[in-house]
């Protein structure tokens, strides 16, 4: 019967949801659906972003087949990390509280529950998900907010007229930074916003990461304003709606009073004043007319220039009268002369930005894009002198504007020539990132598989990648094989395998990230073997030229193969009932070695199986063993499976093969043979009836014997054989007519069934004839079946097939004729004209009934002698219970006693030591008498008169009981 398997193994579902993301090549049939608007969520709550998946082909999701795996791009980040994974029923989580749930996943959710969000978690979350073939992905936003704690330090003013006044509004521990503060006044013209007067500082950011603002309105009322209503109005992301909180303004007319001597103030004001003006004059003369050069600062560029990255340098020129100010921008790259690329003067009109240089190369390939410079220009003047700020934004590509030579020249009437402030460009670019190579979980021999190496976030595009095969036990770095040799964008070169039909494929998928970084995922696609490729390195190393960068991962292969089994054989084709039968599996082509096997008849487990060969090893490093069963087959199990089960770490669950007992040669089964009519007489014609059943196949014979002589006798007959639906096994039935002869009597026939297929073990069937008026003895039967020492015990002996008279019953012991306790039941006429009677014996058993032969007979006048059934009582021997040594002293004599009690039978015996000496004196032993227990009892003492030397002496005496082999003592010591 072919193999089957009950379950395969899982293949590559954390792989593939992670090649889904990475490679975001092509789609499969899932959908999955998710938050359709951005979550917003306050921060320290908990957070549920939704992952739908529709489009699988089953009405419940396999946990073994199918991947999720969550990414989270921060809010202005390029990279996207690995925030959770689902692979092959295991959760891995890197962040704390994480949790997809197992049976929303069976039905198709795998959204992420995230606990005590923060800010850091804001950003885009994608999820990924895998059910074999197919794949989809989703993704959605996340917002993180604290909501402002507003306060007004009065909700109620009062002011004269004509002085100030301010008023805070506090807003505190709020997130994200973008808050707006505003004021309104409300007064009896109506409703304004107020824009003057209102100053509102720099948030402060606390240690928890939330900010606070304070704004404050400056009052300068009149008596026109009294009764406004002042309103600060806070609107931030977090908040439903715009917050208000109002003040109310009173105000009050001034005290005016007139100093005595402001008079005199008024002359020293007008003194002072005259001299202030004269100052004045002076300095605005040095302001206006002195003229001052300009201070050009260094050009400031950031610590890295980044490939393709927005790059802000800044000159600062400061300090200068008159205000007319030019300036150059010129550009030199490697090779090229110098060229202008902005010019700006103060004077309107006469900036320009030159065509020349508007072209910033991006990627190395050739695509392009057109960037212009972008120069922004500031002025402040301050106290007479200028000021400007020159910032230069622009995207540097590492191939065309690493080492080129940025200039500014400052040109002013007070200089000579032009000031010039140069810097050399540096670009650099981003080393790629390498994760772990992904490989199958399971790696099956001769089975295609696809080892992937995800390379992230890298700039400029040119990477070479190289695949190496390190050969087993080969040194660190030595012995590598190379594999694939490619230049991100150029063909694949493959190095190893045949010309026509290499072992190797090589593909890449590549995605652009929005910082105009790289992420290519490297596919090795081959087809494993045991010898080729088992505990093989591979090693994916990856060169970056722009950043000189050498990074390599490897991945160790654990391949295994799949074990195959062949039918099952027995020996016999066609196993005998009840004898011994060998089965055999023979299971190869797997590997490792290690496999289990197990027999099982229909859902038994069968007693008796064990491997009996090891696993051989084959030329293509696959093992093969051939397991063997011996078992004896029952008529039951016809019709039942054998199955050979074995479980391999190759496979999940078990496989096997299995074959149907359809055909069992049984030897037929022979029942009780019957007597028609049960007690015949001389002279009547009796039929012997013989059935047999249970027996495969149908061919069969009955042969009669009378006292060991067969018999060939016409009316011996027998039936053709049925077979019976319920068992599938055939019956049949055996018939012999005979007249019954004067000597017939305890005569034994014989029916003997010969099954050819079974020949050698024929079955029989024996009945001892016993003709009518000749009493038939059953057994004894004792009530209670286990009897007790001195509890009344009934023992009763059925008689049947005897005539009414001429018969006599007695109950025996010794030979000798119980005369107590016998009591019979009445003759009872049976269908066959013969009676029957129940004989029964009461007796309370005791230690005389120990090993004792009890004896049944029956006297009639047929047969000379009587007919008897006979028993020994199955009575335990008991160990005697000793009690301690009793000590009497007398004038002279003192004497030392030990009583047995509850013993059986009463062979004991007894010594006494004085000492380590054995007692010569006399020992008198108490004859054995019969205790309420139904057990004996008995005394054992000895006597001696004491001696000065005896003091202190030990006297020992030791009981053996023969039954039961056990032996035991007592001692004292004499008390003077």
């Amino acid at each position: 019967m072919p193999c089957s398997g009950d379950l395969w193994p899982a293949l590559f579902p954390g792989l593939i949801a992670v090649l889904a993301l990475l490679g975001a090549a092509e789609g499969g049939d899932l959908v999955v659906s998710m938050n359709s608007r951005m979550v917003e969520v306050p921060v320290n709550k908990d957070a549920l972003l939704e992952c739908r998946v529709s489009g699988y082909k089953t009405s419940e999701i396999n946990l073994q087949t199918v991947g999720v795996i969550w990414y989270h791009r921060k809010l202005g980040a390029s990279k996207k990390d690995e925030l959770y994974k689902f692979s092959g029923g295991k959760h891995t989580s890197y962040r704390k509280g994480a949790a997809i749930f197992d049976d929303e996943l069976k039905k198709g959710i795998a959204s992420l529950f995230l606990p005590r969000v923060q800010f850091n978690e804001e950003g885009d979350y994608t999820c990924v998900v895998f059910i074999s073939p197919d794949e989809g992905s989703g993704e959605s936003s996340m917002i993180v907010s604290a909501e402002p704690q507003i306060s007004l330090s009065a909700t109620a003013i009062t002011i004269e007229s004509g002085t100030e006044k301010s008023v805070k509004c506090d807003s505190t521990e709020f997130y994200p930074l973008a808050i707006q503060i505003s004021w309104l006044k409300k007064s009896k013209s109506g409703e304004q916003k107020i824009l003057d007067h209102i100053c509102t500082g720099s948030p402060v950011k606390n240690a928890d990461g939330t900010y606070n603002v304070s704004s404050h309105m400056r009052l300068r009322p009149t008596l026109q304003d009294d009764g406004n209503i002042y309103v600060c109005l806070v609107r931030h992301r977090s908040l439903d709606k715009d917050t208000k909180l109002t003040t109310h303004l009173t105000v009050k007319e001034p005290e005016i009073v007139v100093p005595g001597g402001i008079i005199i103030c008024c002359v020293i004001g007008s003194i002072l004043l005259c001299s202030l003006i004269m100052i004045v004059g002076f300095l605005m003369y040095l302001k206006i007319f002195r003229k001052v050069p300009p201070k050009v600062s260094e050009i400031t560029k950031p610590p890295h220039m980044i490939h393709l990255e927005e790059t802000v340098l800044t000159c600062h020129i400061s300090g200068y009268k008159p205000a007319n100010i030019l300036l150059c921008c010129f550009l030199q790259r490697k090779g090229e002369n110098q060229s202008k690329i902005f010019q700006w003067s103060s004077a309107p009109g006469h900036s320009q930005a030159p065509e020349a240089i508007e072209q910033q190369r991006l990627i190395c390939n050739g695509d392009s894009v057109k960037e212009s410079f972008d120069i922004e220009m500031t002025t402040v003047t301050h106290d007479g002198c200028s000021s400007a700020k020159c910032k230069i934004i622009f995207i540097p590509d590492i191939d065309k504007d690493d080492g080129t030579v940025l200039s500014l020249h400052v040109s002013h009437s007070t200089l000579g020539k032009p000031i010039t402030k140069s810097i050399q460009l540096e670009v650099e670019g981003i080393a790629p990132k390498m994760t772990n190579i992904l490989a199958p979980p399971h790696i099956i021999h001769e089975e295609v598989i696809a080892l992937s190496c995800p390379i992230d976030g890298f700039k400029p595009r040119p990477l070479a990648i190289t695949w190496y095969q390190k050969l087993d036990k080969a040194k660190e770095n030595m012995g590598l094989k190379e594999i694939v040799r490619t230049v991100y964008g150029s063909e694949d070169v493959i190095v190893g395998g045949e010309k026509d039909l290499p072992k190797y494929s090589h593909s890449l998928n590549e995605l652009t990230n929005e910082d105009n970084t790289y992420s290519v995922t490297s596919f090795l696609k081959f087809t494993p073997t045991i010898l080729e490729d088992h505990e093989t390195v591979y090693i994916c190393e990856v060169e970056h030229p722009a950043t000189a960068s050498k990074t390599q991962h490897r991945v160790k292969l654990d391949i295994k193969a799949i074990p195959e089994c062949e039918d099952i054989k027995l020996a016999p084709e066609i196993p005998i009932a009840e004898e011994f039968a060998e089965s055999t599996c023979r299971i190869h082509s797997f590997f490792p070695k290690n496999i289990e096997v197990i027999w099982k008849m229909d859902n038994k487990l069968m007693q008796e199986t064990k491997a009996e060969t090891e696993p051989t090893l084959g030329t293509d490093g696959r093992y093969s063993f051939t397991d063997h069963l011996k078992f004896i087959p029952a008529r039951e199990d016809l019709g039942k499976i054998l199955t050979c089960k074995f479980q391999h770490e190759s496979i999940i669950g078990t496989k096997r093969t299995a074959c149907k007992l359809d055909k069992l040669i049984s030897p037929p089964l022979l029942d009780d043979m019957k007597i028609q009519p049960q007690y015949p007489k001389p002279g009547d014609l009796t039929t012997f009836l013989c059935h047999a059943r249970g027996f495969y196949p149908k061919d069969v014979m009955f042969m009669w014997f009378k006292n060991e002589k067969r018999i060939d006798d016409k009316e011996i007959t027998s039936t053709d054989p049925v077979i019976d639906k319920n068992t599938g096994l055939f019956c049949c039935e055996s018939r012999w007519k005979y007249m019954i002869l004067p000597d017939d009597h305890q005569i034994d026939f014989k029916v003997e069934a010969l099954h050819f297929q079974t020949s050698h073990r024929p079955a029989k069937v024996f009945h001892s004839l016993l003709l009518g008026g000749i009493p038939k003895l059953s057994d004894i039967i004792l009530e209670p079946e286990t009897p007790f020492y001195g509890q009344p015990l009934v023992l009763k002996c059925n008689v049947t097939n005897f005539a009414q008279k001429g018969i006599s019953t007695n109950w025996l012991m010794d030979d000798k004729p119980i005369l107590k306790g016998v009591r019979n039941t009445d003759p009872k006429e049976e269908q066959d004209g013969f009676y029957q009677l129940c004989s029964c014996l009461e007796l309370i058993p005791t230690a005389l009934h120990y090993n004792k032969k009890l004896v049944f007979e029956v006297k009639n006048e047929i047969t000379p002698q009587a007919i008897t059934k006979h028993l020994y009582l199955p009575l335990p021997g008991n160990f005697p219970t000793v009690s301690e040594i009793y000590c009497k002293e007398g004038c002279t004599v003192t004497s030392f006693m030990v009583s047995l009690t509850d013993y059986v039978p009463q062979e004991i015996e007894v010594k006494w030591f004085k000492g380590e000496q054995p007692y010569t004196g006399s020992v008198h032993n108490g004859l054995p008498q019969i205790a309420t227990t139904g057990l004996f009892s008995s005394t054992t003492e000895i006597e001696f008169i004491p001696e000065l030397s005896d003091r202190d002496l030990e006297i020992r005496c030791e009981i053996f009981h023969l039954e039961t082999k056990k032996r035991i003592e007592q001692k004292c010591r004499l008390p003077f």
